[in-house]
């Protein structure tokens, strides 16, 4: 079995910090997952929208093959650094960590502003403002 990951990000931080992804097959699990790193509020003085760290992780199952499609042209200032790891971390470990800080974060009401409605006689999409939180930003392990 063969898996392209072929990831595509927001252009700012600001839209969409992290996102992950699994496909289970005969050989095993698949899954990519990836956040940006060290970036700084939109409100910071020395913000630089074009200066941006995103780390990818894949799980790829033994005996199974994948190619990582980088969605970004390679420039002049694009850095691109591969490490390669044969273990495999602790997952059950890190998907309970992960249902603790997503029930923590549930009980705490951090979650988005608005929601995303659908008007059927104009047939878009709007943001509907919201006073309180909706939902919760979970990230998955």
């Amino acid at each position: 079995r063969k898996v392209l990951f072929w990831p595509q990000f927001p252009k700012s931080p600001m839209i969409m910090e992290y996102a992950s992804a699994s496909y289970g097959s005969v050989v095993g699990d698949f899954s990519i997952g990836w956040r940006f790193e060290d970036h700084r509020s939109s409100q910071s003085k020395n913000y630089k929208p074009a200066v941006v760290k995103i780390r990818i992780r894949l799980a790829i199952p033994p005996n199974g093959n994948a190619v990582l499609r980088l969605p970004v042209p390679l420039s002049v200032g694009t850095m691109v650094s591969i490490r390669y790891s044969e273990s495999y971390p602790d997952f059950a470990g890190a998907k309970m960590d992960a249902q603790i800080k997503c029930a923590n974060r549930r009980e705490a009401r951090l979650g988005f502003p608005y929601s995303w409605e659908y008007n059927r006689t104009k047939k878009k999409w709007y943001k509907l403002k919201s006073g309180k939180a909706i939902g919760t930003p979970c990230e998955s392990f």
